[in-house]
């Protein structure tokens, strides 16, 4: 590590928070921005899947008991 500050220098859980977060503001908000649009797609085509089957079933029960 490079730059420690002086919480860190005694506090191994501190050294390892602030090499995380160093990692993480080191990466590019586009590449995290593209992450999560990928992954809110997958999470919509879910979402809409799961309605479709709900209403399907939804109407087929009423056929079965009417």
């Amino acid at each position: 590590m490079s730059k420690i500050s002086k919480k860190a220098e005694g506090n191994p859980e501190w050294q390892n928070f602030e090499s995380a977060m160093r990692k993480l503001v080191q990466v590019p908000y586009s590449t995290v921005k593209a992450d999560l649009e990928a992954e809110n797609k997958i999470r919509r085509r879910k979402r809409t899947r799961s309605a479709k089957v709900r209403a399907f079933r939804a109407s087929n029960s009423n056929d079965q008991i009417g």
